[in-house]
């Protein structure tokens, strides 16, 4: 890998390391991905947090990921805030091509949550954040920097109806 380019094209490592025995290193698993630089889809459900944040830490700026599954990531370690803020915060920084991003189960806090809704990559094409602590402000802050959203997952949030018309004047010609 550090002499040839891997042709990986899609890595589903879901659920890698959600038992308690450690299976193998995550920084190898980290390297294997950043040298995978025509990676475009990373399912990483019901990975560790730690996982996560090795993988943020090693990817470079600007990868071409254009798909991130973090379904349930960190989940089983409710108080570690700000190492999800702080890994969540690189992933929107680094990969500007997203167009797919699902974070639904994640428990992000609220600072997590502003900042994806604020920074988020404006070639996002579908969000999925249900059962996030979503609210109208950060729909708002969405629906401001993410011109081309076709699809939304906001199931079991905090937004109100009243965030609904705002929703179909922006994104009335993108959104299925």
């Amino acid at each position: 890998l550090s002499t040839y380019a891997s042709n990986l094209r899609h890595l589903n490592i879901s659920g890698f390391n959600d038992s308690s025995k450690i299976r193998g290193d995550n920084r190898l698993k980290a390297i294997l991905i950043a040298k995978s630089i025509n990676l475009k889809t990373l399912d990483l459900t019901a990975s560790k947090l730690t996982l996560l944040s090795t993988i943020t830490t090693t990817l470079p700026w600007g990868h071409l990921l254009t798909s991130l599954n973090l379904s349930v990531v960190g989940n089983n370690n409710h108080h570690n805030f700000l190492l999800r803020y702080e890994t969540i915060k690189k992933i929107i920084d680094k990969f500007k091509c997203l167009k797919n991003i699902i974070l639904a189960g994640t428990n992000l806090c609220r600072k997590s949550i502003t900042y994806i809704c604020t920074y988020l990559a404006t070639t996002i094409e579908k969000v999925n954040l249900a059962t996030e602590r979503v609210r109208d402000s950060d729909v708002m802050a969405l629906t401001s920097q993410c011109p081309n959203i076709t699809f939304l997952n906001l199931t079991e949030t905090l937004v109100t109806f009243d965030v609904f018309y705002d929703l179909t004047t922006t994104w009335n010609e993108s959104m299925r």
